[in-house]
């Protein structure tokens, strides 16, 4: 189930952003992929955040742990969307 689910993640990420970035595909087929691959990972960044302020309640440094885990992991994927999408200037 492991292999499984982490198979799915890497289709969607890895190969969604490159037809994302494929101008042959029709332009609503390219922005309903890129609104999947930016929900998932919302929702990844989300449920760690949700993790983050539960723990708050039961352990302090544990919250704080999960919360700076998720914050992470958002300057990461903008950094990743922004070296993804940047336009090369010429």
């Amino acid at each position: 189930m492991d292999y499984l689910l982490y198979f799915l993640v890497d289709l969607i990420l890895d190969e969604g952003v490159g037809a994302t970035k494929n101008k042959k595909l029709p332009k609503g087929v390219r922005y309903f992929l890129f609104a999947l691959i930016l929900i998932l990972y919302l929702g990844i960044i989300g449920v760690f955040t949700v993790i983050g302020i539960s723990l708050l309640k039961e352990s302090l440094v544990e919250g704080i742990l999960t919360l700076a885990f998720s914050l992470c992991i958002f300057i990461v994927c903008i950094l990743r969307f922004k070296a993804v999408y940047k336009k090369k200037n010429k």
